[in-house]
Order: C-alpha cells, then structure tokens, then sequence
C-alpha cells in the first residue's frame, strides 16, 4: 500500500502529465482515495499543473477540508459525489480536452476506435442539456453526473469537459489522455468517411481485454512511466 506521501507525489506527476498532454490549461483537477478512510487528496484550487505536494488537501467525502495548504476547487463534488456511490474507483480525473468538449457540444458520442478503447464501450456518455455548459458545484448534480456515469470509466460534461475514473491514479489518468486521443480519431475517421457519425460506418476492431489485474496494472504502469519519462523531459524545456 502507497503511504500518503507517495500518493500525494503521484497526484502532483499525473497533474502536470494531464497538463503537459493538453488536457487543461489553468483549471483542472485529480484526486485520490486514501485507502481504508473515508477521505481523498486532491490537489488545489489553482493551475493543477504547477501544484506541489505541500499543497496537496485532504478533504472527507462530503468536501469538508481537514488538511493541506491548498484552497478546495469549488467542483469538490465532481470527485465526492463518485466516491459516495462507487466503492470500486480510487482516483478521479477532471479534464478539459478541447476535442472532448467539441463533441459535447455537438451533441455526439464517442465511440470505441480501436481495442485498446474497450473501456469506454459502447460510448462515453454526455451529461448536461443540449446547449448548456455545466458546472459541478452542488452535491445536487453532482449526485446526478455520478449516476449519470454509471459502472463507467468516462463522462463528458457537455460544454465543459470530462471525468475519468479508475483503480489508480494512473489508469484514471491514463483513461483521461486516451479520451482526448479517441475523440481525435474519431474526428479525423469522420472526415473521411464524409459522415456526421461513424456508428453506422466504423466497425470497431475486436475489443481486445487484458486478462487478469496483474496484466492490466503491467500495461498501465508500463504507460505511465512513459508520460513520467516524457514529463522529464517537458519540465526540462
């Protein structure tokens, strides 16, 4: 098990990796369960990519602060409302991934685009009225976006952005920056298929699922060290 500081170092590297993909810009945040508690770290209400672990907060799940230098984002329930009603998810991601947000606004889903995207099959579910940029900042709808996403490890909020969810920081990361990338295919197969939609024209390749947890860590730490070690490099520049 992860000790407090390390999940919190772990928060600040997939906070600049979520910034160095170009998933947000000044606003955006991740957390994290601490396990065995009913609290979660998260990072602060300020750019998360330049947030450092002393400012890392420690929040109970109704969004109580208790811990940390940080001020709490005012989108808190995003992340508590999750955590209330999924037992299984141990860190969550907000995004605002320019792609993601374009098709919100369109009003179309995405899709599957290869077997690597079985996790956000059948498609990723669009929270929100047609035409309205959405805010979380009640338990109110938070609660409903919670519900809204279901079993699921993805939601986009319409006109706003998205939340990924996983096991780890890492796959909740992870699952954030292959959103960003699908949407983008999905875009370009549009474009030339001369089509509104690929549903009806794309067959998704066989959705491939590693088998076994250990694999599935394998493959997420095998990818996360590979942003850490481009991270490395971003920070460098």
């Amino acid at each position: 098990m992860r000790s407090i500081n390390e999940l919190k170092r772990r928060l600040v590297e997939a906070a600049a990796i979520c910034e160095m993909e170009g998933l947000y810009e000044a606003f955006g945040h991740v957390s994290v369960r601490i396990p065995g508690t009913d609290h979660i770290l998260m990072t602060p209400g300020a750019p998360p990519g330049g947030a450092k672990v002393s400012e890392i907060i420690t929040l109970t799940l109704n969004g109580k602060k208790i811990k940390g230098r940080g001020r709490p984002n005012v989108e808190v329930p995003i992340h508590t409302s999750i955590y209330r009603v999924r037992n299984d998810v141990q860190s969550v991601v907000h995004v605002h991934p320019p792609k993601v947000i374009a098709f919100s606004i369109a009003g179309k889903e995405i899709l599957p685009m290869s077997f690597a995207d079985k996790k956000f099959f059948p498609s990723v579910p669009i929270f929100g009225d047609p035409g309205a940029e959405v805010f979380i900042d009640s338990d109110g709808l938070g609660e409903r976006m919670a519900r809204a996403l279901g079993k699921g490890v993805a939601l986009i909020i319409r006109g706003h952005g998205a939340v990924t969810v996983g096991e780890s920081i890492e796959a909740a990361c992870l699952s954030a920056i292959s959103l960003e990338r699908t949407a983008e295919l999905q875009f370009m197969a549009s474009m030339l298929l001369l089509s509104q939609s690929v549903k009806e024209d794309f067959q998704t390749p066989l959705l491939l699922e590693p088998k076994g947890e250990d694999i599935k860590a394998f493959i997420n730490k095998k990818h996360f060290d590979f942003y850490l070690a481009k991270l490395k490099k971003y920070l460098k520049k």
